[in-house]
C-alpha cells in the first residue's frame, strides 16, 4: 500500500483498517508483535512511525489509551481521532471493544467515512468495502454459533476478562477468571475463589494469552 499514513494502535485496528483502504493509504500498528496493550509504553522510535498520519484509531481510553499521547506527540492538537468507544453501544461495555462484533459493526462504517472524508475520490470504494466487511461479520457469527454449540456447557477459564464478551455472546460456561485486572498482582482470595469455581465445575481447560504471563 502507498499513500497517506493511518496509525492503529493495535493489531484488530489495523487490521480493519487495511481492508477498508485498500491500497489507497499505508496502515501502521503501533503496538509491537506479542506486548500487552494494557502497560505498554510507547518509545520514541514507535511513535515516530505514526508521525504524520491523516487519522489515528484507536478502541478505548482505558485500554489503549496511550494512543492519545502518540497522536498529540506527533501531530499536535490537529490529530484526528477516531475510537471504537465512541459509539451508544460501547458505554459501560468491557473496553476490549474489538471483540464486540456488534460495536464492531458500528465501527467499521464511522470509519469508512473518516477515510472518505480524507480521500472524497473513493468515498464509494470505502463504504462498500465496509458494507462487505459488516456482511463477513455477520457470516461469522452464524458459524461462530454453529462451532461453539457442542461444546456450550463446557466449563472452562480463562486469565483475564478479555474474553468475557464472547462468552456472553455465545452463551459459554465460563466459570472463573483469574486476574480480574491484568496491571496488577491477582490477589490470593481471589485465586483461591477460582480454585473453588474451577474444581466444583469440573473444568479442564484454562486459556492463556501469548503476550500475558502464564504463571498464574
Amino acid at each position: 500500500p502507498t499513500g497517506p499514513v493511518i496509525a492503529a494502535s493495535l493489531p484488530p485496528l489495523a487490521s480493519i483498517a487495511t481492508f477498508l483502504a485498500g491500497d489507497r493509504f499505508t496502515v501502521v500498528c503501533v503496538l509491537p508483535p506479542g506486548r500487552s496493550e494494557h502497560d505498554f509504553e510507547p518509545t520514541p522510535r514507535e511513535i515516530e512511525r505514526a508521525r504524520g498520519a491523516v487519522l489515528f484509531a484507536y478502541t478505548h481510553e482505558d485500554m489503549d489509551g496511550w494512543m492519545l499521547r502518540v497522536a498529540k506527540g506527533v501531530m499536535g492538537e490537529s490529530a484526528t481521532l477516531v475510537s471504537m468507544q465512541d459509539s451508544p453501544r460501547a458505554e459501560g461495555k468491557d473496553p476490549h471493544l474489538w471483540l464486540d462484533l456488534d460495536i464492531v459493526s458500528d465501527f467499521v462504517p464511522r470509519l469508512a467515512e473518516r477515510l472518505a472524508l480524507q480521500d472524497p475520490s473513493a468515498a464509494h470504494a470505502y463504504r462498500a468495502r465496509a458494507t462487505a466487511y459488516i456482511d463477513s461479520l455477520t457470516a461469522l457469527d452464524a458459524e461462530a454459533q454453529a462451532l461453539l454449540d457442542p461444546v456450550r456447557q463446557a466449563p472452562f477459564a480463562i486469565l483475564h476478562p478479555a474474553f468475557e464478551v464472547l462468552a456472553r455472546r455465545y452463551d459459554l460456561n465460563l466459570v472463573a477468571v483469574l486476574e480480574e485486572h491484568p496491571e496488577a498482582e491477582a490477589l490470593p482470595r481471589t485465586l483461591g475463589e477460582a480454585t473453588l469455581r474451577l474444581k466444583s465445575s469440573g473444568a479442564r481447560v484454562v486459556f492463556g494469552e501469548p503476550q500475558l504471563p502464564a504463571r498464574l
